[in-house]
């Protein structure tokens, strides 16, 4: 994944999607449309609990992601 100017959080969001996963578990047709959606499910969320865990204090507040 190349990171592509004009769509940059696609681009950015397939590389970590890349990088999720080891060549050899890629089926060789790819991977369904099912399994490319649940792998940049595990990306995003993975991303989003990063980011919580950095910016929260459970101990001092109370957060709440809505989607």
């Amino acid at each position: 994944g190349l990171h592509d100017s004009m769509d940059p959080e696609y681009s950015i969001l397939e590389s970590r999607m890349l990088r999720k996963v080891k060549p050899e578990d890629v089926p060789e047709g790819g991977f369904s449309l099912v399994e490319g959606t649940q792998l940049c499910d595990r990306v995003i969320r993975d991303d989003l609990n990063a980011l919580i865990n950095a910016v929260v204090n459970p101990e001092k507040a109370d957060y709440a992601v809505i989607t």
